[in-house]
């Protein structure tokens, strides 16, 4: 990639994905590097780093929406203990 397109990616991913942190970005490069999202013969471009950032974004939101939702299935569990105990305790 030249310097041109290098800073044209850079701001596309600030504009796109500028809900991901830093982290994120390590995190997403990192898969790509181990080849998660697949193998990359002809070397990287713009639209190639795009589509990655999307996967990672996607299956992190994936998995976000997968924690939370457990997340509130033991404050609901949490809750009838309590409820449960109080009862008992009357």
């Amino acid at each position: 990639m030249t310097e041109m397109q290098i800073v044209s990616t850079a701001e596309s991913i600030s504009e796109l994905y500028r809900h991901l942190t830093l982290e994120d970005l390590h995190r997403c490069f990192n898969k790509a590097v181990a080849g998660e999202y697949g193998k990359f013969y002809e070397g990287l471009d713009e639209p190639k780093i795009l589509n990655i950032l999307s996967q990672y974004d996607i299956k992190r939101d994936e998995e976000l929406i997968k924690f939370r939702s457990e997340e509130r299935k033991e404050h609901k569990l949490q809750s009838k203990e309590i409820l449960t105990t109080n009862k008992e305790a009357i």
